[in-house]
């Protein structure tokens, strides 16, 4: 009985957009770790366009992967402009998890 009640607690609970993309990122870094490695770039800064009501989830996400975040250029008032900095393999697939929303 449990069982039902963990489940129905879960249903409940939906994953906020920052647990899923820290799922999606973490699915592709796992992905990426099967890949040698030729690089020596030691930091990254990837310019992201976001909703503008997803801005705090985002930093929430960074914060959970040590990237710094920052503003970028002014957008109008639905997007914002970020810089997001940090090793470059969370940068990286910080990217392409938010490209693959896109489509």
């Amino acid at each position: 009985m449990s069982d039902a009640k963990t489940t129905t607690e879960a249903a409940l609970w939906p994953l906020s957009v920052a647990d899923e993309l820290d799922a999606m990122l973490m699915g592709w870094l796992e992905h990426e770790a099967d890949e040698p490695q030729h690089q020596s770039v030691e930091a990254a800064t990837a310019v992201v366009t976001i909703d503008e009501s997803m801005v705090a989830q985002l930093e929430d996400l960074c914060a959970r992967w040590d990237l710094s975040i920052r503003p970028g250029a002014h957008a109008n008032g639905k997007w914002s402009v970020l810089c997001v900095s940090g090793l470059p393999l969370p940068v990286l697939g910080l990217t392409e998890v938010i490209g693959l929303l896109r489509r």
